[in-house]
């Protein structure tokens, strides 16, 4: 990250390679990459990795911003509305998005709008925080009702179900998203978090599998850790290859541009 910050995307984007080699699901890693792509002017390489982060984060801020970024200088203008009000709908209050929601609305329209409107999905949110969960699974059956494309909005409706102990709903949606996204981060999740409730002793699962490439601190969560973000950092250690610039200025590796696939099903990739 601060490589990406300072100016050097290519050295961001050797490192980022060099992690994935070893962690070829690890989604902060993959964000990482499509930011350093992004900034090193690649721009169709950075579309397909956010594209793909999408499938495991669904309401993903960075990876929303940066695909309106690039859709609008592709000339995508619609595209970028969308991702930017999915952006939008993730902090609301945020008013860079919103000066940046203003611009296109105002490209698309030709008049500037008197101000930017909350959204359903934004709405939905409110209610989450409120822990107000049948309002916000009423209004998220609402919307999907009317636009079933909307993984983000299946997420947080399996997340409104489970937190209201409505878990035969939360498994219900959470399997029909898995049935698309099998690496969907928040629907794993919930089912691991719903089969070890039911489960004495704890077993290995497919969830966990899961959870654990995606987040390799994952790994090293009990009972006294009960989050990857309570590891230590030092938890896991990797040796740090010496950076060399012709690996990475000319084409990063096929199996990372074709990354996308390993998120479609399970089991091992070539790479």
């Amino acid at each position: 990250n601060s490589l990406i910050e300072s100016g050097h995307a290519n050295e961001a984007i050797f490192h980022c390679v060099s992690i994935l080699n070893i962690y070829p699901k690890c989604v902060e890693i993959y964000r990482l990459l499509g930011q350093a792509l992004l900034e090193s002017g690649r721009l169709s390489e950075s579309l397909e990795v956010f594209s793909q982060l999408l499938s495991v984060l669904p309401d993903d801020f960075t990876a929303h911003a940066a695909l309106s970024e690039i859709n609008n200088k592709n000339n995508q203008l619609d595209k970028a509305i969308w991702h930017l009000e999915r952006a939008f709908e993730s902090q609301p209050s945020n008013a860079f998005v919103q000066d940046e929601l203003r611009k296109l609305y105002t490209a698309r329209d030709g008049v500037p709008p008197a101000k930017v409107r909350l959204t359903r999905g934004a709405l939905i949110r409110m209610y989450a925080k409120g822990e107000l969960y049948q309002q916000a699974i009423s209004e998220a059956l609402s919307l999907l009702e009317s636009d079933k494309s909307r993984q983000d909005i299946k997420v947080l409706l399996a997340k409104m179900y489970s937190l209201a102990d409505q878990k035969l709903e939360a498994v219900e949606i959470c399997s029909d998203i898995l049935s698309q996204s099998p690496y969907c981060y928040e629907a794993n999740l919930i089912m691991y978090e719903i089969e070890q409730s039911k489960i004495v002793n704890g077993t290995d699962s497919l969830y966990w599998s899961r959870l654990k490439e995606i987040d390799p601190y994952f790994a090293f969560v009990n009972p006294q850790q009960s989050s990857p973000l309570n590891v230590p950092s030092d938890a896991i250690i990797l040796d740090k290859p010496l950076y060399t610039s012709l690996e990475t200025e000319e084409e990063i590796p096929e199996w990372v541009r074709i990354f996308g696939g390993s998120w479609s099903a399970d089991g091992e990739e070539s790479h």
